[in-house]
């Protein structure tokens, strides 16, 4: 028999659009792609446009207002419970996934809570 070995480990590349991932926990869980839009920063500001019902995320290295990225397997999350309940974002009941855009006039990853993918 021609059997094929699967290994325990995708080498394929990774996703090229950044995605945010809103959990039911209130975290955001960011993709690679959107980690390498923030440039592997130890922290983010986070940044809430209520008429476009959008988030921000700006990197900064160390900042009083900042969310500490958590680099993860997810590669990276970060702690917004807080922020989302503040804001009037209701967590979901299951995760909700995002696409996010780069603002280069603003220099923030943005994405929309009206919608999920």
């Amino acid at each position: 028999m021609n059997y094929e070995v699967f290994p325990a480990r995708r080498h394929g590349k990774a996703a090229a659009v950044p995605y945010v991932t809103i959990t039911k926990a209130g975290c955001l869980l960011l993709n690679m792609a959107a980690v390498e839009l923030l440039n592997h920063a130890p922290f983010v500001l986070l940044a809430w446009d209520r008429q476009a019902q959008r988030i921000g995320l700006r990197a900064v290295g160390y900042d009083r207002d900042g969310f500490r990225l958590q680099y993860t397997a997810t590669p990276c999350r970060i702690s917004a419970g807080t922020f989302l309940k503040a804001i009037g974002v209701s967590l979901p009941v299951v995760s909700r996934k995002c696409v996010a855009q780069w603002n280069e006039v603003e220099q923030m990853l943005t994405f929309s809570v009206a919608a999920g993918v």
